[in-house]
């Protein structure tokens, strides 16, 4: 049982999420992925997993208007999505693709983890 142990800890080592200002800016700056609104201001939406005072990768990000948002977390995401007829991954995806066609690569992309 020990060896297992060993090897869990170091396949479930911990993975130090992405911090970006340029990326958050760059979700905020598409419409609503709910309602499509460009005239409200839009917040960058985390999406992934997260824990207790830790925020999810803002890599996994969605651009989403202070409503819909608040809606996000009210009916939680898996309801959110199925309101909206949406897939995160998918939307999460295509934004990540158009960064990098545009900047060139990712934030984080190239660094050695921790």
């Amino acid at each position: 049982m020990l060896p297992l142990f060993g090897i869990a800890s170091r396949i479930y080592r911990s993975i130090k999420p992405v911090r970006s200002e340029a990326y958050l800016k760059y979700v905020r700056s598409w419409p609503c992925i709910a309602c499509g609104t460009m005239r409200k201001r839009r917040d960058a939406a985390h999406t992934g997993p997260h824990s207790q005072n830790c925020k999810a990768t803002d890599l996994d990000c969605i651009p989403a208007c202070r409503p819909c948002h608040q809606e996000l977390h009210r009916l939680g995401p898996v309801r959110f999505q199925l309101k909206h007829d949406l897939d995160f991954g998918m939307a999460i995806e295509a934004l990540q693709k158009f960064y990098t066609i545009k900047f060139g690569r990712l934030p984080g992309e190239g660094e050695r983890a921790a």
